[in-house]
């Protein structure tokens, strides 16, 4: 794969991430890493945005 097939995709994706077509999900080990390590600022960013899910409760 050349770089220039990898990076459009890449690309796309932004752009649909930006326009709310799909959200990032954040397991509860990944969000307690990323704020411990200075993360607090992208969380907040993809809550304003609404472009971030948190994953369900397990019973």
């Amino acid at each position: 794969m050349s770089l220039s097939q990898f990076l459009i995709p890449l690309c796309r994706s932004k752009v649909a991430l930006a326009a709310g077509l799909f959200k990032r999900e954040y397991r509860d080990h990944r969000l307690e890493w990323m704020i411990k390590s200075g993360g607090l600022e992208v969380v907040q960013a993809g809550l304003e945005h609404d472009n971030i899910r948190f994953t369900g409760v397990f019973a």
